[in-house]
């Protein structure tokens, strides 16, 4: 792995840096890549720069601070001068807040679904990013849509993302540049916007098998993956927060939804540590920054969560559970179902979120919602009485909450379509309202 440097002279500010006239600008910069080319005559020319200016060189031209000038710091100087060196932004300043400090200032999220978590796989092999992004018939994401999110009144994205498709072979698991370039520029929209964003792994149920068969080569598969999203990422606030998997299920499994099996649910234990471990290992801003895990299939029933182990971690208070609950099934979630909410759903739906409380805030475990949402079923009415009671009783138990977007509006499917991103404009007005009222309690 390359090592990492910290390089203190910008392309514009190295002379006068080096008379120690001006504080340099902080730079991230990978040392290797610059010294393959050094030559014997690249070190005197620069040697010869470096020396002219003063009896002694300015410590300010020990760039990777290891107490000496040496060939690494002449190749840097050199790239400099040549104007070749690829300036990173430093690290942001990182508030050290715990997991309940966070969640304090989360008020309600919104789901970039099925946009960068499309798969191609099985039809299309190494799709483009766009082909990607668009393969489930959402369009190209924009800083408008981003935007118009914001104005609507949510505070914190959650950004799913399949990598499946930009992956190369083990053991390395090397993620291809256009596709990390481009969720990161998904990313800086929501960022950029003073907004929080949640960063997953999405849709890799191909591989990510919760067995004790496949336990190993998951956990090596997962820690090369999360590596790579963390040093690219790791630079980022308190405003970032990653999430290590979606939905970790045994797919087909008879049980698949209502728990699996106790082998299954261990085995997912063990990758959450993963995750956390191959965070923290990267140092910098993620060695505090907060994390969020799931349970088996994110579900909140008492199997799965009577099951479920909080990894350990390196710093206290700085993990949250993550948790699907689309409340009440019949009239959120199954197409078959009721399209009618009713005074005993709010019942059921309190008692639903009282249990996620009960089982993890009210033991100092904070939970994000990280995805809800009651589908169309040409009823409106109904779901901005829903959407209203929802967000007020999660509110009220202090469980921030996600809505799941899919851009779907009148499908056969799952129809969570929320924001209009063709046109960028609120499908249901009344929905997006009523969801902003029960905030207020």
């Amino acid at each position: 792995m390359l090592k990492k440097l910290w390089a203190y002279l910008s392309a514009a500010a190295v002379s006068v840096a080096l008379l120690g006239s001006l504080p340099a600008s902080a730079a991230y910069v990978e040392a290797n890549t610059y010294t393959r080319s050094l030559s014997v005559s690249d070190v005197s020319v620069v040697q010869d720069y470096l020396t002219a200016k003063s009896s002694t060189v300015n410590p300010m031209a020990d760039l990777n601070q290891d107490g000496c000038i040496d060939a690494v710091d002449l190749a840097l100087h050199r790239q400099i001068l040549l104007g070749n060196l690829e300036l990173l932004e430093p690290p942001a300043e990182m508030r050290d807040l715990t997991a309940n400090q966070l969640l304090s200032e989360i008020t309600i999220g919104w789901n970039l679904g099925n946009t960068l978590d499309a798969t191609t796989t099985s039809w299309l092999p190494n799709p483009t990013p766009a082909q990607s992004e668009t393969a489930w018939n959402c369009p190209i994401t924009t800083k408008e849509m981003i935007d118009k999110v914001k104005e609507g009144g949510f505070n914190t994205v959650r950004v799913p993302v399949s990598w499946i498709d930009h992956t190369g072979s083990a053991p390395d698991y090397q993620i291809q540049e256009e596709w990390m370039n481009r969720v990161q520029e998904v990313v800086n929209y929501v960022i950029d916007n003073d907004m929080y964003c949640i960063l997953n792994i999405h849709h890799e149920n191909d591989w990510l098998i919760p067995t004790y068969a496949q336990k190993d080569s998951v956990n090596a598969r997962l820690a090369a993956l999360w590596t790579q999203i963390a040093n690219r990422f790791g630079n980022y606030d308190e405003h970032l927060i990653f999430e290590g998997m979606n939905e970790p299920r045994l797919v087909g499994d008879p049980n698949e939804w209502n728990g699996g099996t106790a082998e299954a649910r261990q085995v997912i234990n063990s990758y959450n540590q993963t995750f956390v471990n191959t965070v923290r290992a990267t140092g910098g801003n993620n060695a505090i920054r907060c994390l969020m895990v799931p349970t088996y299939a994110a579900a909140c029933s008492s199997t799965t969560v009577n099951d479920f182990v909080l990894p350990t971690d390196t710093v206290p208070n700085k993990l949250i559970v993550s948790i699907h609950s689309y409340s009440p099934y019949n009239f959120a979630l199954n197409k078959d179902g009721t399209s009618s909410f009713t005074q005993s759903d709010i019942g059921q739906l309190q008692w639903t979120i009282q249990e996620i409380y009960n089982s993890f805030v009210a033991k100092d475990t904070p939970v994000i919602i990280g995805e809800f949402g009651a589908m169309n079923k040409n009823n409106i009415n109904d779901r901005v009485l829903w959407g209203e009671n929802y967000i007020r009783i999660a509110k009220s138990y202090g469980i921030p909450c996600v809505w799941w977007d899919n851009n779907a509006f009148n499908t056969t499917g799952e129809n969570f379509g929320l924001l209009n991103r063709d046109n960028v404009s609120w499908e249901y007005p009344e929905l997006l309202q009523a969801l902003m009222k029960g905030l207020q309690g």
